[in-house]
């Protein structure tokens, strides 16, 4: 076997590079036949085409999808053309066969071969077949595996997780592998591939032609799910596997349910047990070992509490709820969150009154993975002025930030100035730093300060906060607060520089190289909400505005982000279109080939009278990203 060359990209045309005379070709023995099943769900009924490694090529018809070709004279490896017209335009699906046996043509072959090629022009492919079989058909096996990993959870949903796309049996009878099929087409265009719902539009897997492993995927998670996923969110472990957690209403109460995204054996578990109460607003996170932690709220009269469970990997077990805010005290919980290390300790964080009205404190509890409990609860906050909206980042070792906004004051007075705090964390010992005011301009009533803030840390220790703030002339900005392992806390800037005249609710994530990647919700002058985004680049700070989404589809809700190790973001959000209903799109910012399309995740059937989509993502360091969808009464 030749060793897999370079792939060289012509001038006319994308597609495989020879090795020094290109294929390992074998002529057939006599009597052997490639035979398979061409299929979209409804099996093709059309014209089968062969060429071999020494460009012949044959055809036979087909009416029920099943064809057969006598290799008597040709030469392995081989390219496979499936040829139909459908609603009146002809089309064309394509698959490949190292030897004889089964081959099959559907639209998850196209897609592999697609991948296998790193080109989406597959017309171009089978014209130069003859050059670039062998080359091809060693790439199918990386190829498949990259593919499968993508639709795994749906893959085992209709129990075909085990089944080779190319050259596992089936029959086009609409059960099996070809039900599956009955629910896909190919979306694919320029330097994505893609699979798409056959009936919504929605999308099922896209990834870009030169980096198949970094797949977006919308695993088996369907609108009838979507609509009964209250506050939803989702975290991504090393294997690509998504793990959903969600509010949903059961029996008359709120409840915490949590679903691992792989496929037919995934059942969905409820993790808040206190019969009786309700319980909302869950947050997630893995650790290394593909560990979880979820946090959440829950409302046992007289007190809303913050709980959490953690899901062991080894056992695919989940231990029992345990109480985190504490009992002692005399007002709610409100807004938990969390972050792990690597060997899955985490810090959670909570805000808490303590019967003062409307003063608030911020609580910490930290896990130790190695002693399996739960610190007993403390506060972060100075006790003294009231404390809110927490956020806690950490990274692999241990390293992390929080940070909250803190009213100028007990909280007595209503709509008073805030500011930003922020604090240097460690999973591993008692805090090292205290509290440092972040925002450079004190908040005022001309300098108002926005609630919603987001918080990153890099592999490093070094991290970012990000608030909006307003100017003296009244228009709001996204600002940023970087920290320094070596120098802590340095001083805020305004990151956007533009006309508009609002932003809200920005996102920030890190990369494993120290780069960060933020988005947000962003008002120009023109009026309606767009979606912009900025990059930070280790040594070289933020970068302009992008938008990456305006709003011709109506404004832009939502705005979340997932950022890979190498710098790869995913961007989900919703559109509320006029005279319809909301739909969920994504785009995405790849490294090496910039910004792409945006593209319908899914349409909704919501309203907006009350509820509104709540799109989230997640991403695993090696790239594989996961998006779901359900719905929120805070976010329209």
């Amino acid at each position: 076997m030749k060793f897999l060359c370079k792939w060289v990209i012509m001038m006319a045309f994308v597609g495989l590079g020879g090795c020094g005379g290109g294929n390992s070709a074998s002529t057939q023995q006599p009597g052997s036949v490639l035979r398979g099943v061409a299929a979209t769900g409804a099996a093709i009924s059309g014209r089968i085409f062969i060429k071999d490694s020494t460009g012949q090529e044959r055809f036979v018809d087909t009416t029920d999808g099943y064809f057969s070709f006598p290799l008597d004279g040709l030469t392995a490896p081989f390219m496979l053309k499936a040829l139909w017209t459908e609603n009146g335009q002809p089309k064309t699906l394509y698959s490949v066969a190292s030897q004889s046996g089964t081959a099959n043509i559907t639209p998850i072959t196209a897609v592999v071969v697609q991948a296998a090629s790193r080109t989406t022009a597959l017309d171009t492919v089978y014209a130069a077949a003859a050059q670039n079989l062998g080359a091809l058909v060693a790439a199918i096996p990386a190829a498949t595996v990259a593919i499968e990993k993508s639709l795994k959870s749906l893959l085992a949903s209709f129990g075909q997780q085990n089944v080779d796309p190319i050259t596992g049996t089936f029959a086009p009878n609409h059960t099996g592998m070809d039900a599956l099929l009955d629910t896909l087409r190919i979306g694919s265009s320029g330097a994505n591939i893609a699979l798409v719902n056959k009936v919504s539009g929605a999308l099922i897997m896209q990834a870009p032609v030169a980096h198949v492993n970094n797949a977006l995927s919308i695993p088996d998670w369907s609108a009838q799910q979507a609509v009964l996923a209250y506050h939803p969110d989702i975290a991504v472990n090393s294997a690509g596997t998504g793990l959903a957690v969600w509010s949903e209403t059961i029996n008359g109460h709120n409840a915490i349910r949590a679903r691992l995204l792989d496929g037919a054996a995934s059942t969905s578990i409820t993790l808040s047990s206190t019969p009786g109460s309700d319980s909302d607003a869950p947050q997630v996170v893995f650790d290394a070992n593909g560990n979880a932690v979820v946090v959440w709220l829950q409302y046992t009269s007289p007190l809303q509490t913050t709980w959490a469970r953690r899901y062991t990997a080894s056992n695919q077990a989940w231990s029992a709820p345990v109480q985190l805010s504490d009992p002692t005290q005399q007002a709610a919980a409100a807004g938990a969150v969390v972050a792990v290390d690597a060997s899955g300790n985490a810090v959670a964080s909570w805000t808490q009154g303590n019967g003062v009205a409307n003063h608030y404190d911020v609580w910490v509890a930290r896990f130790n993975a190695t002693q399996g409990s739960w610190s007993a609860p403390g506060i972060v906050s100075d006790g003294v002025n009231s404390a809110h909206d927490s956020h806690v980042a950490i990274n692999a070792s241990g390293q992390g930030l929080l940070s909250w906004v803190q009213d100028q004051g007990s909280g007595s007075v209503s709509n008073g100035p805030m500011d930003i705090w922020g604090l240097a964390i460690s999973t591993s010992a008692a805090w090292a730093s205290t509290p440092t005011r972040l925002n450079s301009i004190p908040g005022s009533s001309s300098h108002w300060l926005d609630v919603y803030a987001s918080l990153a840390v890099d592999a490093a220790g070094n991290g970012v906060a990000l608030w909006v703030q307003n100017t003296s002339s009244g228009v709001s900005e996204v600002n940023a607060a970087m920290y320094a392992v070596t120098g802590g806390w340095q001083t805020s800037s305004v990151i956007t520089h533009s006309t508009s005249s609002g932003f809200r609710f920005p996102q920030v994530a890190f990369d494993g190289l120290g780069n960060a990647f933020a988005a947000w919700r962003e008002m120009p002058l023109a009026g309606g909400w767009v979606g912009s985004a900025s990059r930070y680049v280790a040594g070289a700070g933020w970068g302009s505005t992008y938008q990456f989404a305006n709003n011709t589809n109506g404004d832009v809700y939502d705005v979340r982000a997932a950022v890979d190790g190498q710098g790869n973001a995913t961007l989900v959000w919703y559109q509320w279109q006029l005279g319809g209903t909301p739909s969920v799109y994504s785009t995405r910012y790849l490294i090496d080939t910039g910004w792409g399309s945006v593209d319908l995740i899914s349409p909704t059937t919501m309203d907006g009278s009350m509820t509104c989509p709540a799109p989230r993502v997640g991403a695993s360091a090696t790239g594989q990203t996961v998006t779901i969808w359900g719905f929120s009464d805070n976010t329209c």
